[in-house]
């Protein structure tokens, strides 16, 4: 009978000590599982959420590339903008005669009256149909976002002593500006504004500004990626 007690206490303390360290392995295995979540969090909070991204219809490259090229400050913004707009002026233009000046949310490009006008003509020439054609299609691409706002200025030169001569091209030069915004709008630019204004200055030239002022800054950042870096 002493030997069969002993027995049963030896077998007892066994499973005790088999439960102890089935406990230890899992109390282990939590810590351990609770640390690598501690670690990964930022990385599986990222893929959660490009997980919900894609089940909205997003895929992962698309993912990828916005997270790469979304990052850009408001003077990069208006810097892409202004080497596409120097670019289409460029092709239309020679170097020597066309300025176009930036400054954040402004730019202003001028030309020689003559490279708009034929003679005394008071609509443009051919080519300004494709160049403006060409300025309308990038306010297009990048209005998502902003609000845009343009004013066609022209400058014909004063002559100081012919008041009669001045009056004449100043009243050319307003149907000039006017051709020139009639042209814009009927374009279908998505402007906020566009006004069309004349006045004598030291040199015939046509004045076109372009002002751009964000509103929402992702939609227009978007409108960056899409088309400004995108072409």
């Amino acid at each position: 009978m002493l030997n069969k007690a002993r027995k049963k206490l030896a077998g007892g303390g066994g499973g005790t000590v088999v439960l102890m360290i089935g406990l230890y392995l899992i109390i282990l295995a939590f810590f351990i599982l609770l640390n690598a979540i501690s670690e990964s969090s930022e990385s599986n909070y990222s893929k959660a959420s490009n997980s919900l991204k894609t089940s909205f219809g997003f895929t992962s490259g698309e993912l990828e590339e916005n997270e790469d090229k979304i990052n850009i400050t408001v003077e990069e913004f208006y810097a892409g903008i202004s080497r596409k707009v120097e670019g289409v002026v460029s092709s239309y233009f020679p170097a020597d005669e066309y300025d176009v000046s930036v400054r954040v949310g402004k730019m202003k490009i001028s030309a020689p009256i003559e490279r708009f006008f034929d003679g005394r003509d008071v609509t443009v020439n051919p080519m300004i149909y494709s160049f403006i054609f060409e300025m309308v299609k990038i306010i297009k691409n990048i209005s998502n976002g902003a609000e845009i706002r343009m004013e066609v200025n022209v400058t014909p030169e004063k002559s100081f002593d012919n008041p009669d001569l001045d009056t004449k091209n100043l009243k050319r030069a307003v149907f000039r500006a006017s051709d020139i915004s009639n042209i814009i709008q009927s374009e279908g630019a998505a402007l906020k504004s566009l006004s069309a204004s004349a006045n004598l200055a030291d040199r015939n030239f046509v004045n076109i500004y372009i002002i751009i002022d964000i509103k929402d800054y992702q939609k227009a950042i978007m409108s960056y990626k899409d088309y400004i870096q995108g072409h």
